[in-house]
C-alpha cells in the first residue's frame, strides 16, 4: 500500500488531484485522522499501560501471567536510531551539517560496538562487523548521494537498518530478536527501493514480501520455543532444549532455518538477491551483501550451534557423522554455492555479477558451518569477516565506476582502468582476494575451509 500510493508513479492523466499544499484545510475529519494517528504512536511507543487496561477487563479465571515480548533497548541501538530522525530534520536546513554529524554518530556507535563488553563471543563479532561496515558505507555516502533529492530519508533509513542490525546481534532473548528482524527488512527495503524506478518498487516488493513472510516462518518457532519452554529468554531456552521432544524440536528449527534462510539468500529462498543488488544504490548494495546476508548466518549459528548446540542437535537424528539440521544447512549451502558460481559466470551485469558471487559465498560459509564443529565455525566466522571486507570493497568500487561510465553493462567498461586506475586496482585487489590468490587472506581461508571437513 504505501509503495503503490506514495513510492508509485502517478497514472493519474485528469490531473483530478490537488497538489497544492496550500488547498490543506483543518477539519473535523482532519483532526480526528490526526488523533488516531497519535493513538497509534503512543500505542506503539508505550504499549504496557494498555495492555495492563486490556488485562483488567480479564476474568478473574483467565488472569495469566504476562509474557515479556521485549527489553530495554541499549544504547548502541538507541543511538543510531535517534539520529536517525535528528538527521532527516538536520538535513532540510544544512546538507553539510547532516553529513557531518552522520560520520560522528556512525564513528560513535562503532566506539560503542568497539566498547561493548556483555555480549558472548558471537555476538560481538558480528556487531563489530555491521557497525564498521555501516560506518565505512557513511562515510562512502557522503560523496555518492550529493546532489541526489531524497538524501534525508536515504540517511534515515540507513541509519534505522543499522541501528536493527546492532539490536539483532546484541539481543538476548527472541521478543526484541524478532522486532529488530522486522525492523531491519522494513528500514532495508526503503533503502532498496531509494531510487524508485519500475525496476525497483519490483525488486523491493519481492525482497519484503519474501523477507517478511520468512520472518513470519521464523516467528512460529519463536512461539513454539516459547509455548513449550515458557520464555522468550535465549539463555533460558539453551538451558530448557533438552526437554524438548524432537517433533516440536525439529518443527522449531525447520521454522529458523527456513526464516533465517531467506535473508542469508539460501537457494531456493534467493531470488530477491540478484534482483535487489542491481537496482539499489551501490552504497546499498554493499550492505547487502556484507552484513545483511551475514544477519541471516548470524541468526543460524546462533539458534543452532549456540542455544540448541552440536549435541543436542546429534540427538534428533543423523546423518551419518551430521546432525540432520547440520546436514540440511550443508546441503542448502552446497546447492547455493553451486548456483551461485554458475549464474555469475553467465552474467554481464556488474552489480548482479557480484550479487551472484555474494551468493556462492554465502552458500560456502553455510556448507563448512553446517558440519557443526569447533574448526567449521571457525572458519565459518573467518569466512564472514574476510567476506564482509572483500565484497564492501568490490561494492563500493564498483559503485565509483559506475557512477563514472553510466552503465552496469561489462561491456560498457571496457577501457575504465586506463580512466580510473586507483580504483580499479583497489577492485583488482578485491577480486584476486576473493579468488583466494596467495598471498591474500582469500588464500588462508580457502585452505582452511577445505581443511575443516577433512
Amino acid at each position: 500500500m504505501i509503495q503503490r500510493v506514495c513510492l508509485e508513479k502517478s497514472t493519474n492523466c485528469n490531473n483530478n488531484l490537488k497538489t497544492n499544499v496550500g488547498s490543506f484545510s483543518w477539519s473535523p475529519t482532519t483532526f480526528l485522522i490526526l488523533f488516531l494517528t497519535l493513538l497509534t504512536i503512543l500505542l506503539s511507543i508505550e504499549p504496557e499501560p494498555f495492555v495492563h487496561i486490556a488485562q483488567s477487563f480479564a476474568t478473574q479465571s483467565s488472569i495469566v501471567t504476562l509474557p515479556e515480548f521485549e527489553t530495554p533497548w541499549a544504547p548502541i541501538v538507541l543511538v543510531p536510531y535517534l539520529s536517525a530522525f535528528v538527521l532527516c530534520l538536520i538535513g532540510y536546513f544544512s546538507p553539510k551539517s547532516r553529513d557531518l554529524l552522520a560520520v560522528i554518530v556512525a564513528t560513535i556507535t562503532f566506539g560503542l560496538a568497539w566498547n561493548i563488553n556483555d555480549l558472548d563471543s558471537l555476538s560481538y563479532l558480528f556487531t563489530l562487523i555491521f557497525a564498521l561496515i555501516s560506518l565505512l558505507v557513511i562515510i562512502y555516502s557522503v560523496c555518492y548521494m550529493k546532489g541526489n533529492t531524497h538524501t534525508n530519508r536515504y540517511y534515515f533509513f540507513l541509519f534505522l537498518m543499522t541501528g536493527s542490525l546492532l539490536g539483532v546481534s546484541t539481543a538476548s532473548d527472541f521478543g526484541n530478536f524478532y522486532l529488530f528482524w522486522e525492523l531491519m527488512t522494513w528500514s532495508s527495503y526503503f533503502l532498496v527501493i531509494h531510487e524508485q524506478t519500475t525496476d525497483a518498487l519490483k525488486a523491493g516488493k519481492k525482497y519484503f514480501l519474501m523477507c517478511v513472510s520468512g520472518a513470519y516462518i521464523m516467528h512460529f518457532g519463536i512461539l513454539l520455543l516459547h509455548e513449550n519452554l515458557g520464555s522468550f529468554d535465549m539463555t533460558v531456552i539453551a538451558a530448557g532444549v533438552n526437554q524438548l521432544s524432537e517433533p516440536i524440536a525439529l518443527t522449531a528449527l525447520a521454522a529458523f532455518i527456513t526464516g533465517l534462510g531467506v535473508k542469508a539468500g539460501l537457494f531456493p529462498l534467493h531470488s530477491w538477491l540478484p534482483d535487489a543488488h542491481p537496482v539499489a544504490p551501490s552504497s546499498i548494495s554493499a550492505p547487502m551483501s556484507a552484513i545483511l546476508t551475514k544477519a541471516g548466518i548470524y541468526g543460524l549459528t546462533k539458534v543452532l550451534f549456540v542455544i540448541f548446540g552440536t549435541g543436542t542437535l546429534m540427538s534428533y537424528g543423523k546423518v551419518g557423522d551430521f546432525s540432520l539440521a547440520g546436514f540440511t544447512l550443508s546441503v542448502l549451502g552446497g546447492l547455493t554455492f553451486i548456483y551461485g558460481e554458475v549464474k555469475a559466470l553467465r552474467e554481464s551485469n556488474l552489480k548482479r555479477l557480484l550479487a551472484f558471487s555474494t551468493l556462492a559465498q554465502v552458500g560456502e560459509i553455510v556448507a563448512v558451518l553446517g558440519i557443526g564443529s569447533y574448526l567449521s565455525t571457525a572458519g565459518a566466522m573467518m569466512h564472514v569477516m574476510n567476506h564482509a571486507v572483500f565484497k564492501s570493497l568490490l561494492f563500493l568500487a564498483a559503485g565509483a565506476v559506475i557512477f563514472r561510465m553510466r552503465s552496469k553493462r561489462l561491456e560498457d567498461l571496457k577501457g575504465v582502468g586506463r580512466k580510473m586506475p586507483f580504483t580499479c586496482g583497489c577492485f583488482a585487489i578485491g577480486i584476486l582476494a576473493i579468488m583466494g590468490l596467495p598471498p591474500f587472506s582469500g588464500f588462508f581461508l580457502v585452505n582452511f575451509s577445505w581443511y575443516t571437513p577433512l
